[in-house]
Parts: structure tokens; C-alpha cells; sequence
């Protein structure tokens, strides 16, 4: 009924740090459904399915930062370095926590840059195409950083985004860093 990514996240999610953990089949549901399912795979597809739309598929060029893209990129860079400090100090628990508070953070961005209405002006194509560019980016990082716990899920994130390596075979450090 459930992938093993499905329970991998959710036993990671739930990991007992610092006292002992429940496993409900209720929580492990409503955790699929709203972390990995809302959060996640949502901004995953409105990304991809914007870049598709009025994009041709193709990831757009990045231009000018305003000041919510730089916040935006120094946010994904601090979250991914407190996830690969999570990962060294063997706290699963903390690090599918830090993924999922990076796709909320997505999101929020994604929302307030508004490329529906971004999109409707042929004057803020620019601003439209950084936005997804931006949010590419922070995709092609979750899916990195995601792959310790849903190796499958993040390869096939990692492909969407027209990737054809092993993302598990991919050095680390060369695909952290998000500038």
C-alpha cells in the first residue's frame, strides 16, 4: 500500500532524539499526505508545471535578484547547511524537519512572487523567469538533501529536473551550494 520512501520519511520524521516515539498508522497518513504529498510534491509540480507552461519546459535564465531572492537564496543556503549538520550529527529527526521547513519556505516565496499574475505582464518576464529559476534551485537542493531519507523520491525529482545521473552518486558539495 505505502513506498518504502513513504515509511523511510516518516520513521525519520517521528525519530525518538532525545525520548521514545509512536508509530500510528493515522499520523504516518496524515504526514504523507500533508509533508510529502502538500508541501513537497506540490511545490515541485507548480514549479515544474509553471517552467512547462511558459517556459517550454526549458529552466529559465536567472536575472537581477530583488531583495526577496537574495533572502530567498540565503535561506536555502543556511537550511542546507543545518541539514548536512543534522545528517553529521546522525539527527534524522531534525533533518526531515529542516526539509520540510525549506518546501514551506518554497512556498511561501513561491506565493508571494505570484508568477500567475507575473506571467499575465509581458513587462515581468524577467522577474518571472528568475523566480522559477530560483525555484529550481531550491528543488534541485531539496532533492539532494532529501536523498539520505527518499532516495527514490529524490531521484526522480532530480530527473524531473532533466538530470540523468545517479543523484546518489553525485558529489555532495558540488551540488549543495545554491548561488
Amino acid at each position: 500500500k505505502f513506498t518504502t520512501d513513504q515509511i523511510r520519511f516518516y520513521l525519520a520524521f517521528i525519530a525518538p532524539e532525545t525520548h521514545d516515539s509512536d508509530f500510528t498508522w493515522k499520523d504516518f497518513q496524515t504526514c504523507s499526505n500533508s509533508e510529502l504529498v502538500g508541501k513537497l510534491g506540490n511545490f515541485v509540480h507548480r514549479t515544474l508545471a509553471f517552467i512547462n507552461r511558459f517556459n517550454n519546459s526549458e529552466i529559465p535564465k536567472c536575472y537581477d535578484l530583488d531583495e526577496m531572492d537574495k533572502n530567498f537564496l540565503d535561506q536555502i543556503n543556511k537550511i542546507i547547511d543545518q541539514i548536512d549538520l543534522s545528517y553529521s550529527e546522525f539527527k534524522l529527526r531534525k533533518a526531515s524537519q529542516l526539509i520540510m521547513e525549506l518546501t514551506s519556505i518554497a512556498n511561501v516565496y513561491f506565493d508571494h512572487k505570484k508568477p500567475w499574475v507575473l506571467a499575465k505582464d509581458e513587462t515581468k518576464k524577467q522577474t518571472l523567469y528568475t523566480c522559477l529559476n530560483l525555484c529550481v534551485k531550491c528543488i534541485k537542493a531539496l532533492a539532494l538533501e532529501s536523498s539520505p531519507i527518499i532516495p527514490t523520491t529524490a531521484q526522480k525529482i532530480y530527473q524531473m529536473l532533466g538530470y540523468t545521473e545517479d543523484l546518489g552518486k553525485q558529489s555532495w558539495m558540488d551540488i549543495k551550494k545554491i548561488k
